[in-house]
């Protein structure tokens, strides 16, 4: 039986990760979950599943908390945590944005085996994930796929991770001036969270995913390609020295790569819906419009940079999202403050968890402060 743990189990990722617990019951101890709300979907989960221990960042209500000590061991969240991390096997991080940054950290100086689903958390501590690489196993669709296909191949030239291009993939920059949030949420292909989604729009999460690739698996920037590929079937490609080029094909569903990261290196059936080649009426690929897609590159000049500008790019990404979320910003707004907020930096820090959240609240607070300048 594989311990398990689940960080973030009522987000997107999270929900998949508990539709594959229970397909595997025979498999997977659940041991803990955590939320940052003492929800409905928290308390259902419990239910249903009966984890030792259960934890949310929000305080929960006197009811609430009277319900769910029917089931689980409800803890604080540094208790909660703890927990989980001390009696799982496996922890999947799948907490959203910077806020998982703590969980990563934790998770790896306990020497537990990660399941990366947290990518900021990749790229603001490379040293410790590269010290620790045996234990991480990447749950992002395209670093899982790119994961099975190194393991398998040798000899590589380039690694390709695809993209969607997402809602705004054929738009000028004069459309996108007038763009609304409403607009940027529909994903043609993935239902993700909103912070992913929008970050999706911007091809922020594009340049986020190159530097971890870099990171996870070793490879210079200027051998990873980000293709656009509007279908989601590809999810990365590797071109081999000989010539030949291999890809990893799926549905664009998060519960395939989510179960191989759970299991590996075991190899456990499949039960859900499953790619039929014989539907697939074309596949095709582009490269992405840096012009009017300017994260990607604001992207590569923050990994050959590195810390503290990694950390700065994240918070900064974090809060420009929110605000465009709250209607507070226009989407071209996103790149432009991010951009300035970088360009204020003026120290240095080490790889300590202190030093990077400090780093990653300078960019939030300098994005925020741009904004209020602006409006």
């Amino acid at each position: 039986m594989i311990k398990l743990g689940i960080l973030g189990s009522t987000g997107t990722i999270g929900k998949n990760a508990i539709e594959i617990v229970k397909a595997h019951k025979d498999k997977i101890e659940l041991i803990g979950i955590g939320a940052y709300r003492a929800s409905e979907d928290l308390l259902s989960q419990a239910k249903e599943l009966r984890p030792k221990f259960v934890f949310s960042i929000e305080k929960p209500t006197k009811e609430w908390l009277q319900e769910i000590s029917k089931y689980s061991n409800y803890l604080n969240e540094e208790e909660g945590l703890k927990a989980i991390i001390e009696n799982s096997d496996r922890i999947l991080n799948a907490i959203s944005g910077t806020s998982g940054i703590k969980a990563t950290y934790n998770i790896l100086k306990a020497k537990k085996i990660l399941l990366a689903s947290n990518k900021e958390s990749i790229l603001c501590m490379p040293n410790l994930i590269k010290k620790n690489i045996d234990l991480v196993i990447p749950v992002d669709s395209e670093h899982n796929a790119s994961f099975e296909l190194l393991k398998s191949h040798k000899h590589v030239r380039n690694l390709y991770i695809t993209a969607s291009g997402g809602p705004f993939r054929q738009y000028k920059e004069e459309q996108l001036k007038n763009v609304t949030k409403e607009d940027a949420l529909k994903h043609p292909n993935w239902k993700m969270g909103p912070k992913i989604t929008i970050d999706s729009a911007t091809l922020m999460n594009k340049g986020i995913e190159l530097i971890e690739a870099s990171v996870l698996f070793d490879i210079p920037l200027e051998h990873i390609k980000i293709l656009i590929h509007p279908q989601s079937i590809v999810h990365a490609i590797l071109e081999l020295e000989n010539g030949s080029f291999i890809a990893n094909m799926s549905l664009p569903d998060m519960k395939l790569p989510i179960q191989n990261a759970i299991f590996y290196p075991d190899v456990v059936s499949y039960t859900f819906e499953r790619l039929d080649l014989s539907s697939i009426s074309c596949l095709s690929f582009e490269k992405p419009r840096r012009e009017t897609f300017r994260a990607l590159e604001v992207c590569e000049w923050v990994a050959s940079m590195g810390n503290p500008y990694i950390s700065v790019l994240l918070g900064a990404d974090d809060e420009a999202v929110k605000l465009f979320l709250e209607g507070k910003i226009g989407f071209l707004d996103i790149p432009i403050l991010i951009e300035k907020a970088l360009s204020s930096v003026n120290f240095h820090i080490e790889e300590t968890l202190e030093d990077i959240l400090k780093a990653v609240e300078f960019g939030k607070k300098k994005v925020l402060d741009l904004s209020n300048h602006k409006m």
